[in-house]
């Protein structure tokens, strides 16, 4: 089923007009979705940091996930995105 909406959507030559989804000259890389960057110290370990430290951090996380156990946060700063897994 899924390569066949692949194959479908492979033969199509439509364009999708996404301007309709954004503000006024919104790109998407400066919007109310993102915020600075955090100031960090150097030799900050994330590896086993608690997941309240994280977000005293960083922040709450734009995206949070959960799949077979693990966790997925993503973070959008200015231009930058970055994942934790």
């Amino acid at each position: 089923m899924v390569a066949a909406l692949g194959m479908v959507a492979g033969c199509t030559d439509q364009r999708v007009d996404l301007s309709t989804y954004l503000e006024s000259g919104d790109t998407g890389w400066n919007s109310r979705w993102t915020s600075p960057p955090p100031v960090l110290e150097e030799n900050i370990q994330l590896i086993g940091m608690d997941a309240s430290n994280v977000v005293a951090l960083f922040g709450k996380p734009r995206l949070q996930r959960q799949e077979s156990g693990a966790q997925y946060w993503r973070y959008s700063f200015g231009k930058a995105q970055f994942a934790l897994d």
